[in-house]
C-alpha cells in the first residue's frame, strides 16, 4: 500500500469512528475571523450553553458575510479524541 493509499485508508478509518458514534452538530456565528477553515478543529467555551471548552469540534462550512462589520458563520461537528 503506497502513502497516498495509507492516508485515503486513515482519514477513512478517523470519518467511520467519529460518525458513527452520536454527535453534535452546532451552527453558530461569531465575530469575523478570516483565518478559520474547513477542517480546523476548535473548542467552544461558553458554560452559560453548557460548553466548558474541553469538548472539540471539526469545523464543515463556512461563511462569512459583512454588514457592520465581518462576520462568519461556521457549521461544526462533535469529533472524539479516544
Amino acid at each position: 500500500m503506497d502513502t497516498e493509499q495509507r492516508g485515503g485508508k486513515s482519514l477513512s478509518d478517523f470519518l467511520t469512528k467519529q460518525w458513527s458514534k452520536s454527535t453534535v452538530d452546532i451552527d453558530m456565528e461569531v465575530f469575523g475571523n478570516p483565518v478559520l477553515q474547513v477542517g480546523d478543529i476548535v473548542t467552544i467555551n461558553y458554560p452559560e450553553r453548557g460548553f466548558d471548552g474541553s469538548g472539540k469540534f471539526v469545523i464543515r462550512s463556512i461563511s462569512h458575510s459583512m454588514d457592520i462589520g465581518i462576520s462568519t458563520k461556521l457549521k461544526l461537528r462533535s469529533i472524539y479524541s479516544a
